[in-house]
């Protein structure tokens, strides 16, 4: 009969948006698999690299050994001890802040992979202002889209999408919210 049709149908459309699903979080799983493959090739090239340019002799001249001795009075060594620590201690805060800049920066892209395959934007377009809800957007959408790009430019990628597709996304419940009007 008609019922059992359409609800066949209903069935179908619901495990065909489940594999669609899948799909995407399998081809976000296996693209940052290939970032890394490909992060850990030029690591390993620009290492090669060093040790090559390492065992090359220097041609720059006839290089002559001297020995030498500084003596340094006490209280000289004292104070240049005393900046020697106090570069190190500069040195290493430093890179305890870049340390944590990156790992906030990594949980952020890690956010917007989940969040790209996974969100659902029940909240019209307007509502989202921050450049990493952009960012999720974009690349729920499937478009192309880089930590190096504006707000601006972003905003204007998905709005120029969402009205070339606009029959197909607003059936699309991940995205319908995205169409909503923000006064109601």
């Amino acid at each position: 009969s008609m019922d059992e049709l359409l609800i066949e149908v209903y069935a179908l459309r619901r495990q065909v948006s489940t594999l669609t699903e899948a799909l995407r979080s399998q081809t976000a799983l296996t693209t940052a698999a290939n970032s890394h493959c490909t992060i850990m090739g030029r690591v390993n090239s620009d290492l090669r690299t060093r040790l090559e340019n390492s065992h090359k002799k220097s041609n720059r001249g006839a290089s002559t050994k001297v020995k030498g001795r500084f003596l340094t009075h006490p209280d000289l060594m004292e104070a240049h001890k005393k900046d020697y620590e106090v570069h190190a201690a500069k040195i290493k805060a430093a890179e305890e802040k870049q340390r944590q800049k990156d790992d906030r920066l990594e949980e952020i892209e890690a956010r917007i992979r989940h969040d790209g395959v996974s969100k659902t934007f029940d909240l019209p377009l307007s509502s989202y202002k921050r450049k990493d809800e952009l960012r999720t957007i974009a690349r729920a959408l499937g478009l192309a889209e880089d930590g190096k790009m504006t707000v601006v430019s972003l905003m204007g990628s998905i709005r120029t999408h969402l009205t070339e597709n606009e029959l197909t996304l607003q059936k699309d419940p991940r995205f319908s919210g995205l169409f909503m009007n923000k006064r109601r």
